[in-house]
């Protein structure tokens, strides 16, 4: 199929060797399969789709499963425990609180830019002659 392009040479993005097949699946599983896919159905057919969209269900089911797997190692049974008596706080139960002084925190500062703007408002309104 190299007749189809410039120079019969290959598009860069290409599947004659080990390297650019992987390389291909790894763009595919960063999200931008849409290039490469363009580029295999020019030179083949449409049955590139099935095969980049396996790839793209596939992938990013493994990459979910790696991540839930990085959580729950992270989060295991030892810090849903209680905290020991070496002190030892317990990791999620100060995430929610360092989650909930934030919200609170933002709370605290969208009201004061609220009675500033308020006041600014009110003493314009006042300033003015009637």
């Amino acid at each position: 199929h190299k007749d189809r392009f410039k120079d019969h040479e290959l598009p860069r993005w290409n599947f004659t060797d080990f390297m650019h097949s992987f390389m291909i699946v790894f763009r595919v599983l960063c999200g931008e399969w849409i290039e490469s896919m363009w580029d295999c159905m020019y030179v083949g057919d449409v049955s590139c789709i099935p095969f980049f969209l396996a790839t793209v269900v596939i992938g990013n089911l493994v990459v979910l499963n790696l991540f839930l797997a990085l959580l729950l190692s992270n989060f295991g049974s030892s810090s849903l425990s209680a905290p020991t008596a070496d002190n030892d706080t317990n990791k999620i139960a100060e995430a929610f609180n360092r989650i909930a002084r934030f919200k609170n925190w933002v709370k605290r500062n969208i009201a004061d830019c609220f009675k500033l703007i308020r006041n600014k408002l009110t003493n314009q309104i006042s300033d003015q002659p009637s």
